[in-house]
C-alpha cells in the first residue's frame, strides 16, 4: 500500500515538472514562477482538514509575507500579465503548483517509510512519468558525452538530487505540513543569492574560447543561456547577436530535422532560462 502511494507520488513529481516547464513555455518566467511558488500556500491551506493541524494567524501571517514577497522577486510588477495570451502558461503554473503539494502530502501520509527507500521508489517513478516528455521535446542528436560533463550529471544526480530529496523527504515526517510548506521558500531565496553571473567567463565565451572539457556546442549552449537573460528571452536579438561572437560557425545555419542548429539552441536555451533580464 505505502509503496502505491510512493509511486503516485513520484508521479505527481515528474508531471509537476513536466507542467512547470510548460508553464515557461507559455507565459513569463515570473507569472510560472509565481504560481508554482503557490504550492506552500495550498499545503498549508489544506493542512488543517488532512492533518488536523491548526491555522494559526502566526502561520497566516507568514504564508502572506512569503507570497507578498514572491511577488516582489518575481518581477511580476515589471513584466506584468499578458492576459488571456498567457492563461495557459498560468494554468500550467498553478497545475504544477497543485501537484506539488500533493508530493508533500503524500509524503507527509508514508512518514514511517525510511527516507532512502521514498527517494528511490519516487525518483524512480518521475523517471518514467517524464520519459515520453523528453522523447517528445528533445533533441538528442545534440547530446556530446564528455568525461567532465558526464562526472558532474552523475554528482549532481547523486548529491543535488539524490541526497537532498532524501534529506527533503526524511523531514517532512519529522515536521508538521505548514512548517515544511514554510521553508520551501527558501529555496528561491537560495537561488537567488547563486544566480551571480560570471562577467570573465561570458567575455570568454562570447570571442569564442571554449571553456576546458567542454564541446564546441556546449559552449555555444552557453552563450545562448546568458543571451537569453540579457535579450529577454527575444530570439532574434539572441540570434543577431550570436552571429557576431567568437563561437559562430557554419554548423550555426545547417538544418537539424524541420529546424537550423542555431534555432534549436536558442529555442532550447530560452526554455531552459528560468530569469531575464528585466531593464
Amino acid at each position: 500500500k505505502k509503496a502505491a502511494v510512493l509511486f503516485v507520488s513520484g508521479a505527481a513529481m515528474g508531471l509537476n515538472w513536466v507542467l512547470l516547464f510548460e508553464a515557461y513555455n507559455h507565459t513569463t518566467v515570473a507569472t510560472a514562477t509565481l504560481c508554482y511558488y503557490m504550492a506552500p500556500v495550498f499545503v498549508i491551506l489544506a493542512s488543517p482538514f488532512i492533518f488536523g493541524e491548526k491555522l494559526g494567524l502566526k502561520k497566516v501571517f507568514c504564508v502572506l509575507c512569503a507570497v507578498l514577497g514572491m511577488f516582489f522577486v518575481s518581477g511580476i510588477f515589471e513584466s506584468g500579465f499578458g492576459g488571456a495570451a498567457e492563461l495557459k502558461g498560468v494554468l500550467f503554473g498553478i497545475s504544477a503548483a497543485v501537484l506539488y503539494a500533493t508530493v508533500v502530502i503524500l509524503n507527509k501520509k508514508t512518514a514511517e517509510v525510511p527516507s532512502f527507500e521514498k527517494t528511490l521508489v519516487q525518483l524512480g517513478s518521475a523517471a518514467i512519468t517524464i520519459l515520453p516528455y523528453i522523447l517528445l521535446t528533445e533533441d538528442f542528436s545534440e547530446i556530446e558525452a564528455k568525461p567532465l560533463s558526464l562526472v558532474l550529471l552523475i554528482t549532481a544526480g547523486i548529491v543535488h538530487t539524490g541526497i537532498a530529496y532524501a534529506l527533503y523527504f526524511g523531514s517532512i515526517g519529522k515536521l508538521p505540513a505548514q512548517t515544511t510548506a514554510i521553508f520551501s521558500y527558501i529555496d528561491p531565496v537560495s537561488a537567488i543569492f547563486l544566480s551571480a553571473k560570471n562577467a570573465e567567463n561570458t567575455k570568454a565565451l562570447w570571442e569564442g574560447q571554449i571553456p576546458e572539457g567542454k564541446s564546441h556546442s556546449e559552449a555555444d549552449m552557453s552563450l545562448c543561456m546568458i543571451l537569453a537573460f540579457w535579450c529577454g528571452g527575444d530570439a532574434e536579438q539572441m540570434d543577431r547577436l550570436f552571429r557576431k561572437s567568437g563561437l559562430m560557425r557554419d554548423k550555426w545555419d545547417e538544418r537539424h530535422g524541420a529546424d537550423t542548429y542555431g534555432n534549436l539552441t536558442i529555442n532550447n536555451a530560452i526554455r531552459q532560462c528560468r530569469e531575464f533580464y528585466k531593464p
